[in-house]
């Protein structure tokens, strides 16, 4: 499949205030403040906030460090390990895939996979991969290539019947991403650079980081521990794998990850690239698991699985969940996360390297408390 033309690179207007866009300027200065005030006490290492509201940025600041020991201040167009942040977009690849025909959401993975045709794994489907119902363990085995890998998760099988409970599997998504490259006979990462990054200017957003890459450099060293005891786990001076994992491979900045989402937001499109149809979009950022559990008592929203999406919801009605307040979006182990508020027009972006914080939410909250309209 050909890949479609470069964009040049991703970029925003700046709102001339947050007010001009519906925000607070004096409730925004809290979040801003609130996260520098992490990095000067050290309940972070360093990160990146990024707000858009219609389209406009109204905040893109960079608090702490990238590397504290090595002296590198965190900057705007770092680039970070988004972890987890990787799998919407393995899910946006999958669902390319379907709406051109080549992928049945409803197709046993055993029909591509010949590994996965055994008595375990033979009825998995693609719609259960994509919602993390597919019954597989979450933690990896040891791996020498995706392919080596994904044949050894079919031949292992789920540990719970398929389609009957919610369970989070990097097992599971770095299969979706196998499937995209035995599909489309492109490797998966080159399927998402061809299909999503190019058309859409992300020139910062890639999978595997090349020892001579020339960006190495502005990478975010990792973080483990926590409040006064963070401990870096790597740095760019450092190698890393070389392998792909759809699941949680790839980098990108702020910036370039919310050009990803305001086009999400614009129901698949942006800058005259579309990605997928609205109709796809909406599908994918609705409740599809059963799984439920409170993900911010403050907004009183529940947390459920989409199409490879977080989605949260206020007082949520499976009858009338799109009227209420709703938001979709994921996380990433490291410490990133990234959430479009539907009905509110609104892209929050924060990423850091400080593993496990836990001011992720209370920063999203702190924006989403910034409206005034």
């Amino acid at each position: 499949m050909g890949g479609m033309a470069a964009s040049a690179p991703c970029s925003f207007d700046w709102a001339a205030s947050p007010e001009e866009v519906g925000l607070s300027t004096s409730k925004l200065q809290l979040a801003t403040e609130t996260a520098s005030g992490w990095a000067d006490n050290d309940t972070i290492v360093g990160g990146v906030l990024l707000v858009l509201r219609h389209g406009k940025i109204v905040v893109h600041e960079a608090f702490g460090w990238a590397d504290r020991e090595r002296d590198i201040p965190m900057a705007t167009d770092t680039i970070f390990d988004i972890r987890s942040n990787s799998k919407p977009l393995t899910g946006v690849a999958a669902l390319m895939l379907n709406e051109e025909g080549q992928l049945g959401l409803d197709d046993p993975v055993s029909g591509s996979i010949p590994a996965w045709d055994n008595d375990k794994s033979r009825d998995i489907t693609v719609y259960q991969l994509l919602t993390h119902t597919a019954g597989l363990p979450h933690s990896l085995n040891s791996y020498t290539s995706l392919a080596e890998m994904v044949d050894q998760i079919g031949i292992e099988g789920p540990e719970f019947p398929p389609g009957t409970v919610y369970q989070y599997s990097d097992r599971g998504s770095n299969s979706l991403g196998r499937l995209v490259e035995v599909i489309s006979s492109i490797p998966a990462e080159s399927f998402l650079a061809q299909r999503v990054f190019e058309p859409l200017g992300l020139v910062d957003t890639f999978g595997v980081l090349a020892d001579d890459d020339p960006r190495r450099p502005r990478v975010a060293a990792k973080y483990i521990g926590g409040a006064g005891n963070w401990t870096k786990s790597w740095d760019s001076t450092e190698s890393s794998t070389s392998i792909y994992a759809p699941a949680y491979g790839l980098h990108s900045t702020a910036l370039e990850y919310a050009c990803f989402l305001e086009a999400m937001r614009q129901g698949g499109q942006r800058a005259g690239v579309r990605l997928l149809n609205a109709e796809t979009v909406q599908e994918a950022t609705q409740p599809h698991s059963d799984y439920v559990y409170p993900l911010s008592e403050k907004l009183n929203m529940d947390s459920f699985y989409g199409l490879h999406w977080f989605v949260t919801i206020t007082d949520y009605d499976p009858e009338h969940w799109a009227d209420a307040v709703h938001m979709f979006g994921h996380g990433g182990a490291m410490g990133t996360t990234a959430w479009v508020d539907t009905q509110h027009d609104l892209v929050f972006v924060y990423f850091t390297q400080s593993k496990d914080t836990d001011t992720l939410l209370d920063l999203r909250d702190l924006v989403h408390d910034a409206r005034v309209d």
